[in-house]
Parts: C-alpha cells; sequence; structure tokens
C-alpha cells in the first residue's frame, strides 16, 4: 500500500486508475477523428490545444470516478457499477461544460466530447475485465483482519465460503482462551499493528474478541485509525456485508449509537419537500371526507365555528324543558 493523502491506498486500485487515465486520454483524440469520419480538413480551429484538452478531460473523469467510489476494493460487476459509471461521466461532463464556457480556445465540439465518453465508457468496461481477469477475483476484494480468534471471530470464518467481497488475511488472537479458529488461519505479527496491516495491504480491521476486556491492543488500533484504515465492530461488519443485522450479537448500544435513523440535512429538505407536495397535490379521497363531515354536520353552511349540529339543538331544548318544569 502507498501512502496518499494521509491514507494507505492499494497499489493494485492505484495501478488501475492511471490505465484509466491513460484510456480517457486517448479516447478523446479517437473521438476527434470519429467525429470527422477521419478527415483532418474538418477539424476545428482550436484542434492545436487537443492534448491539453485531453489532459483535462481524462483528469476530469478519473476525479468523478474517484469520487463516486469506483476505486473501492469490494466492487462487483454489477447495475451498481453501471450506475456510478453513469454518474460519474455526468458530473465529468458537467465539469467540462463549465470550464469550455470558462476557456473557449478549448472547444472541440459537443459530438467530439460525445464520442470520447462513450469511447472512455467501453475502454473503462474492458480495461477492468481484462485487469481482474488477469489478477484474479481476489483483487477485487477488501482485505480484512479479524481481532480474535474464538466464537465470535468464528462467525467471521462461517463467512468466508459465500462468495461475500472480502477475504480474511487472518485471525489475531488476544487472548489464550481463543482457540476456535484453526491455528493455521491464526497470525502472530512481530512487529506494530499498523506496519503489519500496511504490509499486507489491509483494507478494514473487524474487532470481533469474546471478552473485550482481555488483550485489546487499543493503542495499536487507534494507531490505525488515524492512517486511514477502517475499524469496525463485528455487528457493523455484518451489516456491511450482508445488508442484514445479526440479531444473536445485537446489544442496545448498538441501536442508541446508530446513524441509519438520521436523514441528514438533504434527507430533512427532501422530506420536507415530499410533505408539501402530498399537501399541495389534491387528493380525491378528501372530498369523500367533506362530504361525510357535511353530512354529519347538517351542512358546509353549519360546520363553521360556533355552529352546534341539528342533534345537540335538539338535546339543549330536551335539558331547558325539563329545567322549566322542575
Amino acid at each position: 500500500m502507498i501512502r496518499l493523502f494521509g491514507h494507505y491506498v492499494s497499489k493494485v486500485y492505484l495501478l488501475l486508475g492511471l490505465l484509466e487515465y491513460l484510456v480517457c486520454f486517448y479516447a478523446l483524440p479517437l473521438g476527434l477523428y470519429a467525429r470527422f469520419e477521419f478527415n483532418p480538413a474538418g477539424f476545428p480551429e482550436t484542434v492545436g490545444n487537443l492534448w491539453i484538452t485531453s489532459a483535462l478531460f481524462a483528469l476530469f473523469v478519473s476525479a468523478a470516478l474517484t469520487a463516486v467510489g469506483m476505486y473501492q476494493r469490494g466492487l462487483r460487476f454489477s447495475a451498481g457499477l453501471l450506475v456510478r459509471l453513469g454518474l460519474a461521466f455526468l458530473l465529468a461532463s458537467t465539469a467540462l461544460s463549465l470550464l469550455f464556457y470558462a476557456i473557449p480556445e478549448l472547444v472541440l465540439g459537443r459530438g467530439v466530447v460525445g464520442y470520447a465518453m462513450l469511447f472512455s465508457l467501453i475502454g473503462i468496461l474492458a480495461l477492468r475485465g481484462m485487469y481482474f481477469r488477469v489478477l484474479g477475483s481476489e483483487a477485487r476484494n477488501h482485505q480484512i483482519l479479524v481481532l480474535g480468534a474464538g466464537h465470535q471471530a468464528q462467525r467471521v470464518h462461517d463467512l468466508e465460503n459465500e462468495g461475500l467481497p472480502f477475504s480474511v488475511a487472518g485471525y489475531l488472537r488476544l487472548d489464550d482462551s481463543e482457540k476456535v479458529i484453526p491455528e493455521a488461519r491464526v497470525v502472530r505479527p512481530e512487529e506494530p499493528l499498523l506496519n503489519y496491516v500496511v504490509r499486507n495491504e489491509i483494507d478494514e480491521i473487524v474487532v470481533a474478541p469474546d471478552d473485550r476486556r482481555r488483550g485489546m491492543p487499543v493503542d495499536e488500533i487507534l494507531d490505525c485509525k488515524m492512517s486511514g484504515i477502517r475499524v469496525l465492530d463485528l455487528l457493523s461488519f455484518f451489516e456491511k456485508e450482508t445488508s442484514r443485522i445479526n440479531i444473536e450479537i445485537l446489544h442496545p448500544s448498538w441501536i442508541f449509537f446508530s446513524t441509519g435513523f438520521v436523514l441528514g440535512g438533504v434527507g430533512d429538505y427532501f422530506k420536507r419537500l415530499l410533505d408539501i407536495l402530498g399537501a399541495a397535490v389534491p387528493d380525491p379521497r378528501r372530498t369523500f371526507h367533506a362530504a361525510g363531515v357535511a353530512r354529519d354536520t347538517g351542512g358546509i353552511g353549519r360546520a363553521r365555528a360556533g355552529a352546534v349540529p341539528p342533534d345537540a339543538r335538539g338535546a339543549q331544548r330536551t335539558a331547558v324543558s325539563a329545567a322549566q318544569v322542575s
């Protein structure tokens, strides 16, 4: 792993990012030739800045791919991958529109950029397919280190054969009483935990001891956390990998401190907007409700503030007559 901007980045995905940058860089000249049918006589006057525009085009696309999480481990070929790619190209096209508006000397035409986007998309999908076919499927999985070798760690061990996008680098025994995991899977690093994590390109640390009061390397875990290594407890790891909550290990404090019940600022605004739209759109059921209220109150005019329904007025007259007789 390579330390970049205070975080450790996998060399596998760093090389993939550089290759995809080159694909996007050469996609723009190819789009230029495809747009004008390989006839240089039809090129625009700004073709002299082609290589500068290509470099900026590739930079914006690469930045957008990074922003949507295309370089995180565990990402499979699925519909979600195509959605991320589509969002990345949308962000890149928006940024390029602002760039071309600010610097007209770089404009090559919408058709050229459209062809370049298409060639970049095809090139990225083809490159990723060949890249991970050569390196193997294990290269896409994120590597985890499990702290613990007892019954709680056994739950992670049981998930290894379910085809989930993670690979366990090893189980670190924290206490001599934890002897559930086979000895062949137990690791005994003779160096600081952070050095071991970096050397083995581990992305996540899962804390799963049977008893957290015994042998927990708090200082070393904190060093990993401050260095950009993700640290998860066992329940959060289960939720992330299986999209389910394991009730057997659920504890009330996890529910108290969970962020899943908080929408956030943007979510609150969308919820309020949905409430306003729901109140503004006519609902046919409200007509029947109003008709029912009017029937029960003796008419719309009688339902105003201070009006008394006929049955109530009859009850009032009966009460007055009874009072006079008495």
